[in-house]
């Protein structure tokens, strides 16, 4: 066992991190540090120059892993060192990073996930505004048609005795410039009364100026309002229903139930009755004036038809006399309800105000039968606070509003009655009608009057929530708005981001470019986190200029797209906008530059059997497309409205087993065009599998890069490395036989990391040949280089595959590098050319 000292603080010893038994050193060193850092220098046992440990080469590394002792990493400040312990330290990184077990290496990869409760902008069903609790706020790249989250639930009030819809919603991070602002498909301005702000970060309704208003300034206070879950609709009873005239036929029964028959009345013009208008279950029932069963009982149950009383004969033993059919008696008794008819109480917690929503569902009117007047009813509530246990104190807060009809609507109608507190804190609210009815009406009343619902109300004091776009709207009960099936608040919206400018400065703007969105997803702290010199932003650029010349339209090197979950690491951010743009994102070393797959004849890697791992070369050939896929069916978001969209092939849909991919970051045709066809041409032309084990160089391989791979699965396969060059005469590794009539081509690894290739002719000695003409670099061929430079020597004319493209690599044991790739071919991208040759327009029609 070996003890570990890692000093981050060279003069303090007192600060160092000491670990103890640790097996193997070297797993250790790399899970401890994650990332290496540059000026580590590993010493043993003591910290001197003579007890530095050399990292030459990987064995060095796994050299460590034996060692027993102490160990001790020291961790200098930058620039406080000679530069030999600079080399040093990175040879350490480079060799620790490369030998990781198991890990898919230091390529930016990532996996398509559908996030569990992802925001609507994403959705395929339910795009509605809706709340994501702890969900990640969006992070929107680019353009997208926004349907914000909820911040709040929306909650409902009565403003001229008609329904407003109070919201408060998120757009996402950061700034974005919003346009074309719609409920559903309605212009927001087209909905009569409908208002709306939206708050640019660090702002909020309760401060600062709205940075876009539509319609009227909502001038309401900003507050959280909680719906009571037990409200919900109870009538209000008018004082008056408690005392019920027997105008209709009453039928007693023994067990204390009580019938109403309106079939027989004393007074055939009154109206028919229904217990449900005067009585609930609870209460306490008064019977006057009847034959012999005067008092007040309990009421068990009620329906319209019925009433239950609760143990009858304990109050009154004449029950018993009664027919079990029923004993009827006609008027001259009344029903009474002694009491407080008030709803509630109902108990809430930690508020500042209660509002409570009454309604008349069908209006408040009477009829004679010639003309209508309007009914007004008078509603209360009464607020007090109460204890842990529910007992009131204080003095209770009151509160009446009217309810006023009209003379010519009988619509729906309501009132939101509040109660401001001088006080936060839990309360009970009982509400009640204060009007009575109008029971000597000869013709038609409505006035009933209902709780909908009941609110506690908390006052909004912060002045902002940080870095948000948020949104306060209002929308009202009229034509416009319940015209809308959906409720779904959208919107465009782009987000406001640095934006390189022509003579090299960033300006804040808006951009669909991905150089701009992944150089600022690199440095922004909440995703990348890293710092510029972690990013090759000449080659985000350089890239997106050769990728938009090669497609020969900008739309190809767009991408808008809403991040919304949580667990999307950033890897895998940059690994989708690369792929939406025909690109895999690596890192070189730290830095991390980006890789743009397309049509190519160079080739950068030459792999034979002098760098890969003996007998592990498989090839698997097949004949027909894999899985019997017959087309593409690619989905995408429209820029138009957000909606999914598909990009089929054959575009007559005739397929039945496509392949269904859904690209992120795609929202135009065009661009969807160019990735169903390199799909469909990759699933018709990918005939040829491979996969080996490779020493350490495969290690800098991108995905999708084009290599040369010797077929060491077969006899006669010419290959190994150059031991010598003079001039345009290398000796090789291995004799070579040139047959009589044969003409060859050799291929050499060049040490910039591309292939060169040359016809040759046979040299003075077996080992020999003599290149056609110059190379553009000398061979690296010294012995005490990391590597010579290997070739392959190939008969014109044979056929057997060569060019691979990288579909996937990772790091095994020992800095052995598992490589598995799939033949290359240029009819992948025959239809990379197809808008410049005027195949197809800018909208990703066929011409």
């Amino acid at each position: 066992m070996t003890q570990v000292t890692i000093r981050r603080n060279s003069i303090d010893p007192t600060a160092d991190l000491i670990f103890n038994e640790i097996s193997e050193v070297g797993d250790f060193l790399y899970h401890h540090f994650e990332t290496w850092p540059e000026t580590a220098v590993v010493y043993q046992d003591h910290v001197g120059e003579e007890n530095i440990i050399p990292i030459k080469c990987e064995q060095d590394v796994w050299n460590l892993n034996k060692l027993e002792g102490h160990i001790i990493v020291v961790v200098y400040p930058a620039g406080l060192f000679a530069i030999g312990a600079l080399v040093l330290a990175a040879n350490v990184a480079t060799i620790l990073l490369a030998g990781r077990k198991k890990s898919k290496s230091d390529q930016v990869t990532a996996q398509r996930k559908i996030p569990t409760a992802g925001s609507p902008n994403n959705g395929l069903s339910q795009r509605s505004n809706r709340e994501r609790l702890n969900e990640r706020i969006p992070e929107i790249f680019g353009t997208v048609r926004s349907i914000p989250d909820l911040l709040t639930n929306p909650h409902i009030e009565y403003r001229n005795n008609t329904e407003a819809e109070f919201a408060y919603l998120c757009v996402g991070r950061g700034e974005y410039e919003i346009s074309d602002i719609r409920e559903d498909e309605t212009k927001i301005e087209m909905i009569a009364q409908a208002s709306l702000e939206i708050y640019g970060p660090n702002t909020s309704p309760n401060s600062g100026t709205p940075q876009i208003t539509v319609g009227k300034a909502i001038d309401e206070p900003f507050v959280y309002a909680k719906k009571f879950q037990a409200v919900n609709g109870q009538k209000l009873f008018a004082p008056n229903t408690t005392a019920l005239y027997s105008n209709s036929r009453m039928l007693f029964y023994p067990d204390g139930r009580i019938e109403v028959d309106n079939t027989v009345k004393e007074n055939s013009a009154l109206p028919d009755i229904s217990f449900t208008d005067f009585f609930q279950v609870g209460e306490k029932f008064e019977i006057y004036g009847s034959f012999n069963t005067d008092g007040i009982y309990d009421i068990a149950g009620v329906d319209s038809s019925n009433v239950y009383l609760n143990d009858p004969t304990s109050v009154n033993g004449y029950w018993t006399n009664f027919s079990t059919s029923g004993t009827p008696n006609v008027g001259g008794m009344y029903f009474i309800t002694p009491g407080d008819r008030s709803v509630g109480p109902f108990v809430l917690e930690d508020v500042d105000e209660v509002y409570c929503n009454i309604i008349a569902e069908q209006g408040l009117f009477k009829d004679d039968g010639t003309d209508q007047y309007a009914e007004a009813v008078w509603v209360q509530a009464e607020v007090q606070q109460v204890d842990l246990n529910d007992v009131p104190f204080g003095s209770p807060y009151v509160k009446t509003m009217l309810l006023q009809g009209s003379a010519n609507s009988r619509s729906r109608i309501g009132v939101t009655l509040k109660t401001t507190l001088p006080f936060s804190g839990r309360v009970q609210v009982k509400v009640k009608r204060n009007s009575n009815t109008d029971l000597g009406w000869t013709g038609e009343v409505s006035d009933e009057v209902k709780l909908e619902s009941l609110l506690a109300v908390k006052d909004i004091t912060a002045s902002h929530f940080g870095d948000i776009t948020t949104i306060r709207v209002v929308n009202y009960a009229n034509v416009g708005s319940i015209a809308i099936q959906d409720r779904k608040l959208n919107m465009l919206a782009s987000r406001v981001i640095p934006v390189k400018q022509p003579g090299g400065a960033y300006v804040d703007g808006t951009t669909s470019k991905f150089a701009d969105i992944m150089r600022f997803v690199c440095l922004d702290s909440k995703i990348g986190n890293r710092n510029i010199s972690e990013i090759d932003v000449d080659n985000f650029y350089a890239t997106q200029d050769a990728i938009e010349a090669y497609f020969g339209t900008s739309k190809a090197i767009e991408f808008n797209y809403t991040f919304d979950d949580e667990e999307f690491t950033f890897e895998e951010t940059m690994s989708v906008i690369a792929e939406c743009v025909h690109c895999n994102a690596f890192r070189q070393g730290s830095v991390i530059r980006l890789f743009f797959e397309k049509e190519t004849a160079n080739s950068s890697l030459l792999f034979n059997h002098r760098n890969k791992i003996p007998r592990t070369e498989t090839r698997t050939l097949t004949f027909g497309i894999s899985e019997d896929k017959d087309g593409v069916e690619l989905e995408y978001v429209d820029d138009s409205d957000g909606a999914k969209v598909h990009f089929y092939l054959p575009s007559d849909q005739s397929a039945v087993n496509p392949l269904k991919v859904a690209q992120i970051g795609v929202k135009h045709k065009l661009q969807a065009y160019f990735h169903a066809h390199r799909l469909w041409n990759k699933l018709q032309y990918q005939n040829c599998a491979i996969e080996f084990d490779a020493l350490q160089e495969a290690s800098i391989l991108s995905l999708n890069e084009r290599i040369l791979v010797a077929d060491n699965t077969r006899p006669n396969t010419f290959d190994g490395e150059v031991i010598s060059q003079d001039g345009l005469t290398l000796t090789l590794s291995q004799d070579f036989v040139f047959e009589v009539g044969e003409s060859y081509t050799i291929f050499l690894q060049l040490p910039d990391g591309s292939i060169s290739s040359r016809a040759i002719t046979a040299g003075s000695l077996a080992n020999q040949v003599i290149l056609a003409s110059s190379l553009a670099m000398p061979l690296s061929v010294e012995s005490d280089y990391y590597a010579r430079a290997t070739y392959e020597i190939v008969q014109n004319g044979n056929d057997r595959k060569r060019a691979f493209l990288v579909d996937e690599k990772s790091s095994t044991i020992n800095f052995i590098v598992n490589v598995k790739a799939i033949n290359y071919d240029d009819r992948y991208y025959q239809a990379d050319d197809d808008f410049i040759d005027l195949i197809v327009d800018i909208d990703g029609n066929l011409i």
